[in-house]
């Protein structure tokens, strides 16, 4: 057999065995996805074995993912990229301007890829648009959730805080908590103005069991994971040993006690509404317009209440531990 019959011959072995491998791709999708035609699950399958296998995604018929579908490394990616996303989002840029959002979040993306020292994943990150999109997406998906459970607990908070339904005057209250960020304030805002404590922002109770039940809850929780470490730091180098609640998750946990609050703007419960991004994205940039005041104003009042809501929230898991978590207390920093 003459060498170029040799190489013919390994050619068509080669190409069978490529026809093969798309053949078995395709089916695995169709059989996972509900494929709506043959020619796109060969497409799809095609687009997939340009990339190792280790890094190839399967999609359901909405063409979305679930990550137990997906190989060990990306559901390793997936989860390293869920805290990454719940800690820039908790204590970096809480909730950005809807330009900025994408492009702040494949950079993450890529940031986490890159720890993970996968060099083909960050190629395809970088390359592959949809590829990207669809784990952005993922991860979007879960601050989503995280926002709405924040949502729920407020709901049930916000009427006996803000003394909303009690009486007649409550569409008139709620219109008065949302202007100029009324509701960071303690005191009656439908009462005498000497009521006000414009002087003590933040100190209301909502807020540090928000911060508390949401990103201080357990040994999982986002303030103890090792992506938060060095999160929380002082402002005041004269006192770097006391740590601070970080602005844009303060800012978070406001944003949506507004949304809770709106929703007796018509004067009784209009029943849970959906964490709407938008709205939340306004009423959490005028929080953090807030916040930048309080610290261009004055840096040791700035510290004295980010440094108190600290410890209110430390004393508050201390005081009521996670279930399997007793000794949570005990671990959390508390400085005086």
């Amino acid at each position: 057999m003459t060498e170029s019959v040799i190489a013919s011959a390994a050619t068509v072995e080669v190409a069978a065995a490529r026809t093969q491998t798309q053949t078995i791709v395709a089916t695995m999708i169709a059989g996972r996805t509900g494929a709506v035609s043959a020619e796109s699950t060969s497409q799809w399958a095609a687009q997939e074995l340009h990339w190792p296998e280790e890094i190839r995604i399967v999609c359901t018929s909405r063409g979305k993912l679930n990550k137990k579908d997906q190989t060990l490394t990306i559901q390793g990616f997936i989860d390293d990229s869920y805290v990454a996303f719940h800690v820039a989002h908790a204590c970096d840029h809480g909730i950005p301007k809807a330009d900025d959002r994408h492009r702040e979040q494949r950079k993450l993306l890529v940031k986490v890829a890159k720890r993970l020292k996968t060099a083909k994943l960050v190629e395809r990150l970088l390359q592959d648009n949809t590829f990207t999109t669809k784990l952005l997406n993922l991860a979007e998906g879960r601050l989503g959730s995280l926002r709405g459970n924040i949502k729920k607990t407020a709901n049930g908070l916000v009427a006996q805080q803000y003394s909303l339904g009690d009486k007649n005057d409550t569409a008139a209250r709620v219109a008065a908590l949302l202007s100029v960020c009324q509701f960071i304030y303690p005191g009656d805002v439908l009462g005498p103005s000497t009521e006000m404590r414009f002087n003590h922002p933040f100190d209301r109770d909502i807020f540090p069991h928000l911060l508390a039940i949401h990103f201080f809850n357990g040994s999982s929780s986002i303030a103890s994971s090792i992506e938060a470490a060095g999160k929380f730091p002082s402002g005041l180098q004269e006192k770097s040993h006391e740590r601070e609640i970080p602005a844009p998750m303060l800012a978070i946990v406001c944003a949506i006690t507004a949304l809770a609050i709106a929703d007796w703007s018509s004067g009784a419960y209009a029943g849970p509404r959906d964490t709407n991004i938008g709205v939340a994205e306004e009423h959490y940039s005028k929080v953090m317009a807030e916040i930048t005041k309080m610290k261009e104003k004055s840096m040791p009042m700035y510290h004295r209440v980010m440094h108190g809501l600290y410890k209110r929230v430390c004393n508050l898991r201390a005081a009521a531990p996670a279930e399997g978590d007793e000794d949570r207390g005990s671990r959390m920093v508390i400085d005086e």
